[in-house]
């Protein structure tokens, strides 16, 4: 599923649309148990709709994958993927550096998660938000000064 959703930039999903996509359907039509054929073991549209949860879930703990409102038609978004959240987290930055007290060694980390979780989304997860810093200074958007610092011009 990540590689699926990287490979293909997927910005964001609905669980529903995945479990019918194509790659995943085949998957999905091969029993869930390996090397038995026990009538228990089978695929049923239930056991399918946990798989994905499960694998979504990990995903989300990993911060690859993040629901913007939890619940919330349970649309996901895909981290590397969600432009809105990376201007937010450039713009909190680059404010912030403006303040003498950022100046020199930059924003925090935990200063910067909380700044996003107040202006985008309360429900960002720590990891969500470090992976949102990895790329943004990947693309060079912004520059880790030490450990958990970071700057914005």
């Amino acid at each position: 599923v990540k590689s699926f959703l990287m490979e293909d930039k997927v910005e964001n999903f609905y669980q529903q649309e995945l479990e019918t996509m194509e790659p995943f359907m085949s998957m999905a039509s091969q029993p869930l148990c390996s090397g038995q054929e026990d009538s228990s073991c089978g695929t049923t549209s239930k056991q399918v709709h946990c798989v994905f949860k499960a694998v979504l879930g990990l995903l989300q703990e990993k911060g690859i994958i993040f629901q913007k409102l939890p619940n919330a038609n349970k649309v996901y978004h895909v981290t590397d993927y969600e432009k809105e959240l990376h201007k937010v987290t450039i713009d909190i930055i680059q404010a912030d550096c403006k303040r003498q007290r950022y100046a020199e060694k930059g924003c925090h980390f935990l200063h910067i998660l909380s700044g996003v979780r107040q202006v985008y989304s309360p429900h960002v997860s720590e990891a969500v938000m470090q992976r949102v810093l990895d790329v943004l200074e990947r693309n060079s958007d912004i520059i880790s000064t030490m450990e958990k610092f970071y700057v914005a011009f």
